[in-house]
């Protein structure tokens, strides 16, 4: 008899564990892995770096004679800028029609070639610029000299518009004897690629 209640107890015991063993593994929930993080995605920081094409329109005051004529002028621009943050340093040429007269004489259209060197301030630049200018006048035209100084603001990672003052320098105007000069502000924008 002893043997049966030790075989009962035995039985007791090993079906009490069994159920608390799956009251237990019915209790454990199992999680689903947590998602990976997302990755940060960062926009790249903007560069004045690249080539860029654009037009430009403004006012030119004429300074040759005593029958000057002051005039609207616009026309094209084609450049490229190099940063070396915050320096920008960058060659521009443009060609622009003109309104203006120097001493009676139509200035039919300005050409340049000219340096840039800028300071960079993210999205803003302002630079100093100057170069070689040529003028046609009438029968006349003849080379000299251009300076100036502007400020560029990238709207996007494309488009800058900006402004831009320059002064033109030509001494004895194609052997007439006049110097000529005019001083030009004219609004531009650029698409840089």
């Amino acid at each position: 008899m002893s043997r049966t209640i030790l075989a009962a107890i035995a039985a007791f015991a090993l079906g009490t564990t069994a159920l608390t063993a799956t009251a237990y593994a019915a209790d454990v929930v199992e999680q689903p892995p947590a998602p990976p993080a997302a990755p940060i995605i960062t926009a790249p920081a903007f560069t004045w770096s690249g080539f860029y094409i654009g037009g430009n329109v403004g006012y030119g005051w004429a300074d040759a004679g005593p029958n000057d004529d002051n005039g609207v002028i616009g026309g094209g621009h084609i450049g490229y800028n190099y940063e070396w943050n915050p320096i920008v340093l960058g060659i521009e040429g443009d060609m622009d029609a003109s309104g203006m007269k120097f001493d009676g004489r139509s200035v039919d259209y300005t050409i340049t070639g000219r340096a840039r060197l800028g300071y960079a301030i993210d999205r803003w630049m302002i630079y100093g610029t100057g170069g070689v200018a040529y003028a046609k006048a009438g029968p006349f035209d003849d080379t000299g000299w251009v300076a100036g100084a502007g400020i560029e603001w990238a709207a996007t990672n494309h488009i800058v518009p900006g402004i831009e003052y320059l002064h033109y320098g030509f001494g004895n105007f194609d052997h007439t004897g006049i110097d000529a000069n005019a001083d030009v502000i004219r609004a531009r924008i650029s698409f840089k690629f």
